[in-house]
């Protein structure tokens, strides 16, 4: 009897441990934490606000660690900031963070499957004894990622990294700034260190800013078995606008395979040998691609788009365009594109006056290591072809408007500029058309602009028609004397408005316009007429446009009938209605397209009194004027 009991007593006890491990018991254990300033230890299931306010707060949900002008110095071996176990971790900077340790780590995350990634809009300055910052390698399935912040990383100890993401692909992208600076210790033979490293992970820097330095002590430097590195990975890829500096002792880039540059990107290597790799790959749209070495600039094949130029010692040769891989042995500098010239005085336009003879257009430009060409183009967006640009300053005769483009042409081992544009006009002399036949004085054709309307870039100009005329000349500049960028259009004479296009918006222009006639090949001008001014975008009252008159105002409920006078003469009608009587707020306005309508019923208002009032608008081509507005009334809608 007494060992039944036993036994149904050890039933028992089983049965209600094993009830007490279902139902969610937790053990003292932590199988998975994040640990900071080294001795904050929490589940990473749970959020946590730092009671202390020192600085930091963590998300167990989305596992986030928020940095907000955090700083941590401690030289007694702490690590800063340690994640083990995580499946994802997130890191996001606010201000200015701060991790100065003298343990191994500044910040260690373990992570397999999810990303480690280090964002925000604020940055962090860490240093430690090994490695800054690491990711360590727990699955090739996850990627640590760095964007949007800037961080400065530092280590000093055998084996020195200042960004590591052990075996995992690394991307340092949109904006980011990151700078890494490693040596040795002062009394360690044999050790290496590395500005950024990945070891089998791939390394992408996207329109991204990295300076990452790698030096080993004055006592030992076998750098080929103990190398120094400024960065270090599988494959680098360098692109979008991103500038890069790499310095290492042995490498300034390694690659286990390729080394992709391109997106107008810039990229310095530095070291005994600039890059290290199979392949370097440089595209036509590169910025520069500088490589610097000791014992050699690139230890690779070569694949470039752009010309390029090499030195070795005192001399230097181009290399030529390649799309197939081959070795560039025996250079201690390689540069692509070739080192682009400086223009020191720019060419200026002239100011200059049609007087029948060809006129040189600019000043001549001076530039250093290369000679100046010019050549002149048909817009200020396309550059002429590059056969067109020659020594000789180009010249003029009619008047108008000319695009003169400029360039220098490197010596030796200087490539070519950007071509750029200088925009130059001829004024043309006014003259007054020849006296009739029979007549010893000189008829002036006396003209007036009769309306502009205006559009956001865009403007049109009216005029009344002209007899024993072969055409106008319409003249439009931001400069009321005419002097600078005038531009003129040559108008058939059955017209009576032309539309200029493609203006400034929001900006002042004066419009003038005159008539000719042609003798033969040459034409004799009228006087210029008065000059008006318009401003783009903004809205143009017409006082000689027709204005107009409220006949009647009829309430109802929620609406009101407006009804006025059939004016002549214009496009259309735009009707404003207001409960405030200065139109300052609230207001309905109503476009009316046709200028035979005479009445409109404006819906959806209030139960208040409203101010109403009239205008007429002459358009073309998406350009108007108004005529003033009419004389206020009100009514109270039911």
């Amino acid at each position: 009897m007494k060992k039944l009991n036993v036994k149904l007593l050890q039933y028992i006890f089983a049965f209600a441990l094993l009830v007490w491990l279902l139902t969610g018991a937790k053990t003292t254990a932590y199988a998975a934490y994040i640990t900071v300033m080294g001795e904050n230890q929490i589940d990473i299931d749970d959020s946590y606000d730092d009671p202390l306010n020192e600085g930091w707060r963590y998300n167990g949900d989305t596992r986030t660690l928020t940095l907000t002008n955090f700083h941590f110095d401690n030289n007694e071996g702490l690590v800063g900031i340690d994640a083990d176990g995580f499946d994802e971790f997130h890191i996001v900077l606010v201000g200015d963070n701060r991790i100065n340790v003298t343990g191994d780590y500044g910040i260690c995350a373990d992570v397999s499957g999810g990303d480690f990634t280090i964002s925000g809009t604020g940055s962090l300055t860490v240093s430690s004894n090994v490695s800054a910052i690491k990711c360590k390698y727990s699955s090739q399935l996850c990627e640590m990622k760095i964007r949007d912040c800037t961080i400065n990383a530092t280590a000093k100890s055998d084996s020195a990294t200042g960004i590591e993401a052990n075996n995992i692909d690394l991307s340092i992208i949109n904006s980011t700034t990151v700078t890494t600076a490693v040596t040795t210790a002062e009394t360690s033979e044999g050790s290496e260190a590395y500005g950024i490293f990945t070891g089998s992970g791939n390394i992408t820097i996207n329109n991204a800013d990295v300076t990452a330095t790698a030096k080993s002590n004055d006592t030992y430097t076998d750098t080929d078995t103990y190398p120094c590195r400024g960065i270090s990975g599988n494959n680098v890829t360098i692109e979008n606008r991103s500038v890069v500096r790499a310095d290492g002792d042995e490498d300034g880039i390694f690659a286990n395979h390729l080394v992709t540059i391109k997106g107008k990107s810039t990229v310095n290597a530095l070291g005994n040998i600039g890059f290290d790799t199979q392949t370097v790959d440089i595209s036509s749209d590169v910025k520069s691609v500088i490589a610097t070495g000791a014992i050699q600039a690139i230890y690779s094949k070569v694949k470039n788009a752009v010309v390029g130029i090499g030195w070795s010692e005192d001399d230097f040769e181009p290399i030529d365009v390649s799309d197939t891989a081959r070795e560039l042995p025996g250079y201690d500098k390689i540069q692509f594109p070739k080192p682009i010239p400086t223009i020191t005085k720019i060419p200026t336009a002239k100011t200059l006056i049609y007087n029948g003879t060809d006129q040189e257009l600019v000043t001549a430009g001076i530039s250093s290591n290369g000679n100046m060409q010019y050549a002149i183009g048909s817009s200020q967006a396309v550059a002429p072809d590059a056969g067109a640009f020659k020594a000789e300053i180009p010249k003029g005769k009619d008047a108008g408007t000319y695009y003169v483009w400029y360039r220098v042409l490197g010596n030796g081992q200087y490539g070519i500029s950007a071509p750029e544009c200088v925009t130059v006009t001829i004024e043309q002399e006014s003259e007054p058309p020849k006296p009739e036949e029979g007549n010893n004085e000189e008829k002036d054709v006396k003209l007036a602009i009769s309306n502009i309307l205006t559009g956001k870039k865009s403007i049109t100009v009216k005029w009344n028609k002209q007899s024993e005329i072969d055409g106008y000349e319409l003249q439009y500049a931001q400069d009321k004397k005419f002097k600078k960028n005038a531009k003129t259009v040559t108008i058939n004479k059955a017209k009576t408005s032309a539309t200029l296009k493609n203006l400034i918006t929001d900006k002042k222009y004066f419009v003038r316009i005159r008539t000719y006639k042609k003798a033969g090949k040459s034409k004799s001008y009228s006087s210029w007429s008065e000059v008006k001014t318009v401003k783009t975008g903004a809205e143009t009252i017409d006082k000689n446009l027709q204005s107009c008159r409220i006949s009647s105002l009829k309430a109802a409920k929620g609406s009101v009938k407006i009804t006025w006078s059939k004016q002549e003469n214009i496009t259309g009608y735009e009707i404003q209605c207001s409960p405030n009587k200065n139109f300052k707020k609230d207001i309905k306005k109503v476009t009316v397209s046709k200028a035979t309508t005479t009445s409109k019923t404006i819906k959806k208002l209030k139960s208040v009194k409203y101010y109403v009032r009239i205008r007429t608008y002459e358009a073309a081509k998406g350009n108007k004027a108004y005529s003033k507005w009419s004389k206020v009334q009100n009514v109270k809608v039911k």
